[in-house]
């Protein structure tokens, strides 16, 4: 991070230190704002009406506000909200999905076993039936 402070930081960044993931939705933010030698900035497309050129550049204001929301959704509160509309962490979904994997070759485990086990019954069932 440079020394000059962004114009992409929020209103709360004393917030970091004891909240990293704030910091983390924070510095991606600035950095997808700030990146390359374009001065057509992520927020200034979304402030625009989605033509070409950009009519509207974000001004100090606009930057903060946005910069402060996007910080938010990086607190514990921020991060509760968005669970409830049903987003998690890659490494939260990563995990759920390794579970389900794990589960379904459980699942299919215990049904070939359990075929397994109804054909060998049925042969049984014959051989018995012969006697």
């Amino acid at each position: 991070m440079s020394k000059k402070k962004s114009k992409h930081w929020g209103h709360q960044t004393y917030r970091f230190k004891e909240n990293p993931e704030e910091q983390r939705f924070a510095n991606a933010w600035r950095d997808e704002n700030e990146r390359g030698s374009s001065d057509i900035a992520l927020l200034d497309l979304l402030l625009g009406d989605g033509g070409s050129p950009v009519l509207k550049v974000a001004d100090a204001r606009d930057c903060m506000v946005a910069a402060t929301v996007i910080q938010w959704l990086g607190s514990p509160v921020g991060q509760s909200f968005l669970a409830d509309l049903g987003y998690g962490k890659i490494e939260d979904t990563k995990k759920k999905d390794e579970k389900i994997a794990e589960l379904t070759k459980i699942a299919i485990e215990g049904w070939t076993q359990a075929r397994s086990l109804v054909i060998q019954a049925r042969h049984v069932l014959k051989v018995l039936r012969k006697t």
